[in-house]
């Protein structure tokens, strides 16, 4: 029997792992993500700091820390509007950003930041910059949103832009929710075709099983995500957050 969301539980697994471009170096990981639960639903931030900005990894955790607090102060004023809710908490983590930096130069707190908010059979999403959310709805996967593709590959936008407000991207998904998978810009090529623009079903598959599986643990997920055969193809820092759900017992 398919699980809806709607009276389900959700289980969630989530890592963010250093690269190993940034071995040997003081960035150590400037990736970040949040993740809580709602009434009747979660919300999942990741944020990935820009590696040549002096305070990324300090940006990308105010970025989820102040998204998640903004969903969690507001969702019952957005019960029936998760991209709306998923939208405001950008806004707020721009706000925050801004606090942040006080008189400082904003830009050293460089960071992308997307936002999930998943509330009974209704998803949305806003993001700026790259990163990814794909939706397992039982019957295939679905990548959300427009994923970001400069004329570089390391092309991006960053909250903390002048242009972050023209910038952002919002999307929802209305129907059966069976998993969630949020992830940084370092796992794209792992986990995307990005000519079709499509995920990459073998890299989920197992990756859906793990994350339904009783007693699969976070420290796991970082140890997958920190392996040799997932670091020869990316040497970024890799963020990857797993959301089922599961019939209530």
């Amino acid at each position: 029997m398919t699980a809806s969301a709607v009276g389900t539980n959700w289980r969630v697994v989530a890592a963010s792992v250093e690269g190993t471009s940034h071995a040997g170096t003081d960035l150590g990981c400037q990736d970040a993500h949040a993740v809580a639960t709602l009434d009747g639903g979660l919300v999942i931030a990741v944020a990935d700091g820009a590696g040549s900005a002096p305070r990324a990894g300090e940006g990308a955790g105010v970025a989820v820390a102040a998204a998640i607090g903004h969903a969690m102060a507001n969702a019952a004023a957005h019960d029936d509007d998760p991209a709306g809710l998923a939208t405001g908490c950008v806004d707020a983590a721009r706000f925050a950003l801004e606090e942040q930096a006080a008189d400082d130069d904003l830009g050293e707190l460089a960071t992308t930041l997307l936002v999930v908010v998943a509330l009974g059979s209704r998803l949305g999403m806003a993001q700026v910059g790259d990163g990814a959310v794909i939706v397992d709805t039982g019957v295939g996967l679905q990548v959300v949103g427009a994923v970001e593709r400069g004329e570089y590959l390391n092309e991006t936008t960053f909250l903390t832009s002048s242009a972050w407000a023209n910038e952002r991207r919002v999307d929802r998904v209305d129907g059966s929710l069976e998993g969630v998978a949020v992830m940084s810009d370092g796992l794209q090529l792992l986990a995307l075709d990005l000519a079709a623009m499509e995920a990459h079903v073998p890299f989920f598959e197992p990756l859906w099983a793990f994350a339904r599986a009783e007693g699969s643990t976070s420290a796991e997920l970082a140890a997958f995500l920190a392996s040799e055969r997932v670091c020869a193809r990316t040497d970024d820092d890799k963020t990857l957050v797993l959301a089922v759900v599961s019939p209530d017992p």
